[in-house]
């Protein structure tokens, strides 16, 4: 048999190669792709040739499977027939994938305070840079993945070089090396806050002369006229760039926030940083007062804060719902030096006490003893909050009514044969409050209801803000044996931890309906009973909640209704 006349290469891959090796057979060239990073330069490739036939690469016999080389540029193997007559040479293009990866690795503005703060995952970087920096014209300093492009917009970004207004974040389009990857980078730039908490400025209306900040001791002093009150002065003041004042709790605003000046006032400014805290002290010295007003006031116990009228000259304190108002102690503050009586008896605040069941006038007499100004208080008692039934009857009902705070619900048994579609319930409710079934207003002792059904009652507070459903269910029971026409029925046992057995004997044919009534009203079982003579029908409540429920048993021209207490 004649040898082999041919000299190609019939296939050809490199272990890990990305898709298919394309052999162009009318080029004699083999174009084989790589993983992005693949290292090219020491690669086995595996071969096969036309039968017979052997490889070289230079004058290194190649061998399928075992022989390295480096393809980081083009190979060529010759390919020598079984016959040794024809040689082909086929040329090896191994390629690296470009790069998918759409990322910044670093980011970096000049003079940023600390180091960035980069988020792969949210794709969001943060960079502060110092207090009174202007972020409106930046020249970032960053690096991407490998090969990648950024863009601002349409603007081409070049790092070092390119500048942007970074006074809103900043959204870089990132483009991978391949092209075919794009991810949108937020960057986030803030200005470090500013570290001081000074009082650079402050005034108050109508001052004499200027005032006198000193800023080694941190104290203010501002003189104002005589006959100026200073328990209500409403400073106007500058601080430190972003900085915030209190006093006490309270957040102070430039020409807002009113004060009582009457004795030194600390200002504490907290830098903008919140760092830093200083606190100010405020002089305001005045002539003797002329004034004669009550400037706080308040009893032990209010209910909110007292308002105080400085027009009409009146003051109004609420109390709690309950609370007895013939001997109370007031706490108050009068304009400065002033004096207070009511009557002829001086007043000492959180000492003396009076009857405020009807309005106490307090004669307010000023430091100079010029101006006397009377003051009347006025105090109520706030409105009771409960919207409960307190107690709850109806006429002939056998035992005492049973009554659950807990769940709202009230039960009354009523003899058997009572017909209870048009009763008249006598019931106390929380002081104040009044009742409501469905849109009717209830009265107790005179409006009517069907219970045959549960009852559900709408409290309503006497402050008109709560309101609570109350269920009454009225039953009628004599024991766990009861005559319902013909039928008699036994209900065992009862209270149960979850089955019930009824059993229902009649000496003729009957048919019965009875359901199961939860304490809101809802049959949560029923069931037709066709019998006659002794029956057991079991009832299984095992999947309810605890409590009371109500067995209604009906036939053509009666009914009874029985309760049961699932335990």
């Amino acid at each position: 048999i004649a040898k082999n006349t041919l000299a190609n290469i019939t296939s050809f891959s490199i272990p890990n190669q990305i898709g298919n090796t394309e052999i162009s057979e009318a080029n004699r060239t083999i174009s084989v792709t790589l993983p992005y990073g693949s290292s090219a330069n020491n690669l086995i490739a595996t071969f096969s040739l036309s039968a017979g036939a052997t490889a070289k690469v230079g004058t290194t016999v190649q061998t399928s499977g075992t022989t390295a080389n480096d393809f980081t540029s083009p190979v060529v193997y010759t390919i020598t027939s079984e016959d040794g007559l024809t040689t082909k040479n086929w040329t090896i293009n191994v390629t690296i994938a470009k790069n998918t990866l759409a990322n910044i690795i670093s980011f970096s503005i000049p003079n940023q305070t600390g180091s960035s703060v980069i988020n792969e995952e949210d794709r969001t970087i943060l960079v502060t840079l110092p207090y009174g920096t202007s972020a409106n014209n930046l020249v970032a300093i960053y690096t991407l993945s490998a090969g990648a492009t950024a863009k601002v917009g349409t603007i081409v970004q070049t790092s070092g070089t390119t500048a942007n207004d970074f006074t809103s974040p900043v959204v870089y389009a990132i483009i991978s090396e391949d092209g075919l990857t794009i991810k949108n980078w937020t960057v986030n730039v803030t200005i470090a806050k500013n570290t001081l908490a000074n009082i650079i400025s402050f005034s108050i209306p109508n001052q004499t002369g200027n005032t006198v900040i000193n800023e080694e001791d941190r104290t203010i002093s501002v003189t104002l006229p005589y006959g100026t009150s200073a328990n209500n002065l409403i400073a106007t003041f500058s601080v430190s760039a972003g900085a915030t004042a209190k006093i006490g709790t309270t957040v102070q605003t430039s020409g807002t926030t009113a004060n009582d000046f009457t004795s030194p006032v600390v200002y504490a400014i907290t830098s903008e940083d919140g760092l830093t805290s200083k606190n100010w002290t405020i002089n305001v010295t005045i002539a003797k007062n002329m004034l004669a007003n009550i400037t706080s006031f308040s009893i032990p116990n209010l209910t909110g804060s007292a308002e105080i009228s400085e027009e009409d000259r009146t003051i109004l304190v609420t109390l709690p719902y309950g609370t007895s108002v013939n001997n109370l102690v007031a706490i108050y503050t009068l304009s400065a030096g002033a004096t207070a009586k009511v009557g002829t008896t001086i007043q000492t605040s959180g000492i003396t006490a009076n009857d405020f069941t009807s309005p106490v006038v307090y004669a307010i007499t000023s430091e100079d003893g010029l101006t006397s100004k009377n003051w009347t208080i006025n105090v109520t008692i706030a409105k009771n909050t409960l919207a409960n039934i307190t107690s709850f009857s109806i006429p002939n009902l056998t035992g005492s009514t049973e009554i659950s705070e807990e769940d709202r619900t009230i039960s009354v048994t009523l003899p058997y044969g009572t017909s209870v579609n048009n009763l008249v319930a006598i019931y106390t409710l929380s002081a104040g409050a009044t009742a409501k079934v469905g849109t009717t207003i209830q009265t107790s002792g005179i409006t009517a209801n069907d219970f045959t059904s549960p009852v559900v009652y709408t409290i309503t507070s006497e402050d008109g803000l709560t309101s609570n459903n109350w269920t009454v269910n009225v039953s009628q029971i004599t024991g766990v044996n009861s005559i319902l026409n013909s039928i008699e029925t036994k209900v065992f046992p009862n209270p149960s931890e979850g089955i019930f057995k009824l059993r229902l004997k009649s000496s003729e044919y009957v048919n019965i309906k009875f359901e199961i009534i939860n304490s809101l009203g809802t049959i949560i079982l029923n069931r037709k009973v066709n019998f006659s003579g002794e029956k057991d029908e079991l009832i299984d409540l095992s999947h309810a909640s605890k409590g009371i429920y109500f067995l209604r048993i009906c036939t053509d021209n009666s009914q009874e209704q029985l309760k049961l207490l699932l335990k």
